[in-house]
């Protein structure tokens, strides 16, 4: 099984993820920015699948999707996610789980982040910066609810805010066991 994380930056997703591996012992494989030297902005997420063993993926390829896309105002890699799911349909039983909160809750994370990291920066920078990230955390938010709904082919929920890890490990196992629909071929 493959349970993935996906949500805007400081919004629990590390957290959640590593209280999900304490309670039910599956590795977390958490990514950063694709490889530019891969083939395919989704290679590493394939070499990890193939595995072969359970793996909860902080910051899934969702994620990648997303922020390429608003940060680098990339074209779409929709061709190569659909590639992907149905590699990964063959592998894995997947759920999507997205974080969100908002931006009211993250906000005085990304300060503090900020504070460090442009410190020394005048106060107009790092507003600049703050808003930046203000305008991502809305457009990721958004997006990941429209990729749940109209995009992926696995299961998918969006966390409720007073859930902790096992809540979301109870919802995981439940849609695990749930019959989904098939289709015969015609």
């Amino acid at each position: 099984m493959l349970i993935l994380i996906g949500g805007p930056d400081r919004v629990g997703k590390s957290t959640l993820a590593n209280e999900l591996s304490i309670l039910s012992g599956i590795p977390v494989k958490h990514h950063d920015e694709p490889c530019p030297n891969d083939s395919s902005i989704f290679d590493i997420y394939l070499r990890e699948a193939r595995e072969g063993v359970n793996q909860i993926w902080d910051r899934s390829y969702l994620c990648a999707y997303i922020l390429e896309r608003q940060r680098k105002r990339t074209h779409d890699h929709l061709v190569d996610i659909i590639d992907l799911e149905m590699e990964l349909s063959k592998l894995h039983e997947v759920i999507h789980v997205g974080v969100t909160r908002p931006w009211n809750w993250s906000a005085p994370l990304h300060i503090d982040e900020l504070d460090q990291a442009y410190g020394g920066y005048s106060a107009w920078y790092r507003r600049d910066v703050l808003m930046a990230r203000q305008e991502e955390h809305h457009f990721y938010t958004n997006e990941m609810e429209n990729f749940y709904r109209y995009v992926t082919m696995f299961p998918s929920f969006m966390l409720e805010p007073e859930w902790g890890a096992e809540e979301v490990l109870n919802n995981v196992k439940a849609i695990s066991k749930s019959e989904r629909p098939r289709f015969k071929l015609s």
